[in-house]
Order: structure tokens, then C-alpha cells, then sequence
């Protein structure tokens, strides 16, 4: 394509200026949201490796070729492969409520704010890993879903909710979870999580 030379270029002060605008909104919404997720993040990601000591097995950062966002922790147990999100909302209450539709389920409520699409998004990152399993001739190991809130307020007298299937805990009761009793034998779980290790390539 030929330039149109009659064309002035543009001001290079305006589009210095216009970028640095943009630059300075991106540092500060970078600055604004990296403590929440570095502080949820690396607190499940202490949780999941110290769980090593009872035969877990953890994977961080994992990317699925072909599909956008990523899957933030994944952990193989007795029980089967657990996919997990951790989030961080500090001292906000978490609660179950029923759907003005019968059939619609329940939604999560996190500080008054309806949160369902996160467990929804969980949900998806299962049926993806089930479907990779599947594939591999695999269809038998268990899949299972966890949203973790490192700082949130589960009522005391609940350890585990359940919305749309997936888990709703606190830290502890991830822990529990992921070391729970299940039909896989130590060196499934190694062979497992080499497989995943390779199918799920790590997120830079």
C-alpha cells in the first residue's frame, strides 16, 4: 500500500502524552489489583505444596493450549484432580442463597455481591480438564472444583458449601479436601501430574 504523503503525521507531544496516559492507567490498575491476587494466589500455593506431605501433588500457573485464561492451581489426591481458584475478599461474609427461579440453582453471595460467574468459571476449567482426561483414555478420575476464600467468612458451624457442584471453603477445608482418601495409589497420582505437567503447559 503507497503512503498518501499529503496526510500530515501526527504530533509526536500528542501521542507521547496519549500513551503516557494509557501507561499510567495500566501501572495503576497493575498496582490496584496485584495484591489481591498475589496475596490469594500465594497463600493457596503454600497451602497446596505443604500438602505434599500428605500425598498431594500440586501444579501452579497452568495454561490449556487453544483456550484463553489459565487454571491457577491444580492438585491431585487420593480422590482425583481438584481444580481450584483462590480469592481474596477480607472479612467478607460468604453465604449461599437461593435463585428467585426454582430451577436456576443457588447463587454464591460474597459480601452482598453475587459471585456465581466465578463458580461457573471453575466449572468450566473441570469439564476442560475431564475432557483432556477423557482423551487420554482417562474417564474414570475424578474431577473436582473448589473456589478457596484465603480471607472470606464461611459460617463457623460450615466447612464446606456447595454451589452448582463446585466447593465453596476456607483454607483448612481445602486442605482437607485434596488430601481426602480416594482410590489413587502414589505413583497414579506421580504419572497423573507428569501427564498434566506436559498437557498443561506452565503460564508465564
Amino acid at each position: 500500500m503507497v503512503e498518501d504523503l499529503s496526510m500530515p503525521a501526527p504530533a509526536p507531544r500528542r501521542r507521547a502524552g496519549l500513551f503516557t496516559r494509557l501507561l499510567t492507567v495500566r501501572a495503576f490498575r497493575t498496582q490496584q489489583a496485584q495484591p489481591r491476587v498475589t496475596k490469594s494466589h500465594a497463600a493457596v500455593c503454600t497451602l497446596l505444596d505443604a500438602a505434599a506431605a500428605k500425598g498431594v501433588l500440586a501444579l501452579h500457573n497452568r495454561r490449556v493450549p487453544g483456550r484463553r485464561g489459565r487454571i491457577e492451581h491444580l492438585a491431585v489426591g487420593a480422590g482425583g484432580v481438584y481444580v481450584i481458584d483462590a480469592l481474596h475478599f477480607k472479612n467478607a461474609s460468604i453465604e449461599v442463597r437461593p435463585t428467585d427461579d426454582p430451577e436456576a440453582g443457588d447463587d454464591l453471595v460474597v459480601g452482598g455481591r453475587v459471585l456465581t460467574s466465578a463458580v461457573r468459571a471453575v466449572a468450566q476449567r473441570v469439564e476442560v480438564l475431564h475432557l483432556i482426561l477423557v482423551a487420554a483414555g482417562l474417564p474414570d478420575v475424578p474431577v473436582t472444583g473448589a473456589l478457596c476464600f484465603v480471607d472470606g467468612l464461611l459460617p463457623l458451624s460450615v466447612a464446606d458449601l456447595q454451589v452448582e457442584g463446585m466447593h465453596v471453603l476456607r483454607p483448612s477445608g481445602l486442605t482437607a479436601l485434596v488430601a481426602g482418601p480416594g482410590p489413587l495409589g502414589s505413583q497414579h497420582r506421580e504419572t497423573l501430574r507428569e501427564f498434566l505437567a506436559i498437557r498443561l503447559p506452565a503460564s508465564t
